[in-house]
């Protein structure tokens, strides 16, 4: 079983001057389901997750995806998506992905 959660950050004009987040938290805590690495590799790309929490690593955990900018307010929207599973599925998912 693959289990994928997301979390998401949206930093301001006002707190990426601080350095800062403005919000974070849970996107969806729940998470997605998988039976199969193709299947879990397959949403992270229909989601934009482009970016490994470590590079290069067969056994990145996590990925996100560029920031999503609301023009209007200029925050930009980010996600990142936790992949809970073990080892010999987390490397077919990496290695799918392309890490």
């Amino acid at each position: 079983m693959i289990k994928i959660t997301t979390t998401y950050q949206i930093v301001s004009p006002e707190s990426a001057e601080q350095g800062d987040f403005h919000e974070q938290g849970w996107h969806n805590e729940d998470g997605e389901v998988f039976n199969s690495p193709s299947e879990a590799a397959e949403y992270l790309l229909e989601n934009f997750a482009h970016h490994p929490s470590e590079s290069p690593s067969e056994l990145c955990k996590s990925w996100s995806t560029d920031g999503d900018k609301d023009y209007q307010s200029g925050n930009e929207t980010y996600y990142t998506y936790h992949i809970e599973t073990f080892e010999p599925a987390l490397k077919e998912i990496n290695k799918l992905l392309k890490v």
